[in-house]
């Protein structure tokens, strides 16, 4: 529980005092601490520093439910139980939550996550990743695909922690999720249906410009394809970044969901303390 060490830490701070807590010496009576717990106290440090940056982070962060039978779109804030979670933890947890274990995975109780991870949209490394989990159509249980790009970026800007699309519709009509600074909205695009990623993402850029991120499906995932999966767009505009594991892009076809665009223009981006 680093919460928990973190706590230990601040008791040892008040203990020793500020100038004697990593050596271990009190001002009042020698204390001796071996040279490996010293290294553990400053482990300490460096843990309570980073939750603290996390903190600052996620504590502005919301959940999107997109609901696919009413078509509707509720924002609210994240569970204090998720705060600290993000990326396959977070969805995994929701699906754990929320999801009955003897569903259907295309039907309408499973859900698809999408979460970013807890650093994403700093400048951390590795941390521009995006999770995406549901009920398995290939294995039936929790699964989670992760993919590189610029979605995750891009939705931690907006402060977007996981959308959760659930439900299923009673038509088979083909939508598209629109999220910006100003407003999020489900769109009704028959033309979209049946395109693949490539020839889909340019009438994407076309239609809201080609700074947009992107995550989509191709035909297989609209036919509900058991091995199809999920792509997110790249630097160069290419939906090459694909979460190919689980058949999750079969879940997001059985939601009627062709695609999500992210427009982060003009969002404040993510606050960071001391960006260096």
């Amino acid at each position: 529980d680093h919460w928990a060490l973190a706590r230990l830490y601040q008791n040892r701070r008040e203990r020793f005092g500020e100038d004697n807590y990593q050596t271990g010496h009190s001002p009042k009576r020698s204390h001796p601490v071996i040279q490996h717990g010293k290294r553990y106290y400053l482990y300490l440090d460096y843990i309570l520093k980073g939750l603290n940056l996390i903190r600052r982070i996620i504590m502005s962060e919301s959940i999107l439910r997109v609901d696919m039978n009413r078509l509707t779109i509720k924002r609210e804030k994240a569970k204090p139980d998720y705060l600290l979670l993000g990326g396959r933890s977070l969805t995994s947890t929701i699906i754990n939550d929320e999801v009955p274990p003897l569903c259907h995975p295309l039907g309408k109780n499973n859900k698809l996550i999408f979460a970013t991870g807890l650093l994403t949209g700093t400048r951390a490394p590795s941390s521009g990743r995006i999770s995406i989990g549901a009920k398995s159509p290939l294995t039936g249980g929790i699964k989670e695909a992760n993919a590189g790009g610029i979605t995750s970026r891009k939705l931690a800007r907006l402060g977007i922690k996981a959308i959760v699309v659930e439900g299923k519709p009673e038509s088979a009509e083909t939508y598209i999720l629109v999220i910006s600074k100003q407003d999020i909205r489900l769109e009704k695009k028959p033309g979209l249906k049946g395109l693949g990623t490539n020839k889909l993402s340019q009438e994407i850029y076309n239609c809201y410009g080609d700074t947009v991120g992107l995550i989509c499906i191709g035909p297989a995932g609209e036919m509900r394809m058991c091995a199809s999966g999920i792509s997110n767009n790249d630097t160069n505009k290419i939906p090459s970044r694909y979460a190919a594991r689980g058949g999750l892009g079969a879940v997001m076809g059985s939601k009627g969901l062709k695609a999500i665009v992210i427009d982060d223009t003009g969002s404040k981006g993510v606050p960071v303390k001391d960006i260096d």
